[in-house]
């Protein structure tokens, strides 16, 4: 079981069915990821010590990660084990809620033990999120005027900046925006290097908080931007008015797949971060008319930032710009991690049996 336990924490929360974790044995796990280490257990219980008279004699194996819904929410039962998946799947409401049992069973000498244990995932920060008020693959802004806007200083101490993985800087298509009006500190980088802002565990963590939170959307797009995480599976989404969370609570939506645009007199404050599976190399996230975004943006891929004004903001805390760096949403990230057993869930399936019988499932 502490192999087990061990692998949950080190390889990642199962939120998705891509990072289901299989039922291991003796016999598979040389051959199946995420499965312990038989050669570890073998070192760890001295088979091939003589004096070790039950393990030398032999012994097998087998753990497996479990969903808890259905009838086994906060009590496992066997039986009502038998149809959940090997991942954070639905919960006993039919959402994700952060638990999963882990089972172990081991037979020694022709007896079987059998321990379980409810696992909940601890939320982790995400610490590797780019620190910048602008990330994306080109930025422009939609018109020549004098004033700012981008604000790259904000209300915070040091301030960001733009970066992109162009690299050109002279080339329109890389980097368009008045020089020395309309950044401001003007601090602007081509050719980032780094990869996608966050992994795809780290991405499958913010959709299950989001589901648990009930702002996952599957496909479409939600009427509000508000909440904790808004998940956007796939959609292009377009608002021209309304204000979505708060300076003192800013808030992250995420674009997997699709664009997001804020016109009219939109404001929102916190992380927009579109994932970009498509892969486009166009525009993901848009402003215009005198719609604001109080925070930071963030474009994987060669998928491109504009921030376009028609007039000054002002809707993001009487702040100059249309969109203006404040780091607290990335300071607030969080998504699933670590997974720690639940006080009081550790149990024996069965303790009761007769010489050279297996333990029959409760």
């Amino acid at each position: 079981m502490r192999k087990q336990l061990f692998l949950v924490s080190s390889n990642g929360w199962p939120s998705s069915a891509a990072s289901t974790y299989p039922t291991c044995t003796q016999a598979t796990a040389a051959s199946v990821s995420r499965c312990p280490d038989d050669s570890g257990l073998r070192g760890s219980y001295r088979e091939n010590d003589p004096s070790n008279r039950d393990y030398s004699a032999g012994y097998s194996w087998e753990t497996k990660v479990q969903d808890n819904g259905g009838t086994v929410s906060q009590y496992y039962t066997s039986a009502g084990a038998s149809d959940q998946e090997g991942w954070d799947k639905s919960g006993p409401n039919q959402v994700p809620d952060g638990k999963v049992w882990a089972r172990a069973s081991s037979t020694v000498r022709g007896r079987t033990r059998t321990v379980v244990t409810l696992l909940t995932a601890n939320r982790v920060p995400i610490s590797n999120f780019p620190r910048q008020v602008v990330t994306g693959g080109h930025f422009a802004t939609g018109n020549s005027g004098n004033k700012v806007i981008v604000d790259t200083q904000g209300p915070n101490g040091q301030p960001s900046g733009v970066q992109v993985r162009c690299t050109s800087p002279s080339d329109v298509n890389c980097l368009n925006f008045r020089r020395g009006k309309q950044v401001s500190p003007e601090i602007v980088t081509t050719a980032y290097a780094g990869g996608d802002a966050m992994t795809p565990e780290e991405l499958n963590g913010l959709r299950t908080i989001a589901r648990q939170n009930g702002t996952y959307y599957a496909s479409g797009c939600p009427s509000s931007l508000t909440g904790r995480v808004v998940f956007v599976e796939s959609g292009n989404c377009s608002y021209n008015g309304g204000s979505f969370n708060s300076a003192a609570v800013p808030g992250t939506v995420v674009i997997a797949t699709g664009t997001l645009s804020l016109g009219g007199n939109a404001s929102f404050y916190g992380l927009v971060y579109g994932a970009n599976k498509q892969r486009t190399t166009g525009d993901v996230v848009t402003t215009g008319g005198t719609a604001c975004i109080r925070g930071a943006v963030s474009v994987d891929g060669q998928g491109g930032v504009r921030i376009s004004s028609s007039g000054k903001a002002r809707g993001c805390g009487g702040l100059e710009g249309n969109l203006v760096w404040d780091s607290t949403a990335i300071d607030q990230l969080e998504t699933l991690g670590r997974a720690t057993p639940e006080d009081g869930t550790w149990r024996e399936l069965c303790v009761k049996q007769t010489d050279r019988t297996d333990c029959a499932s409760p």
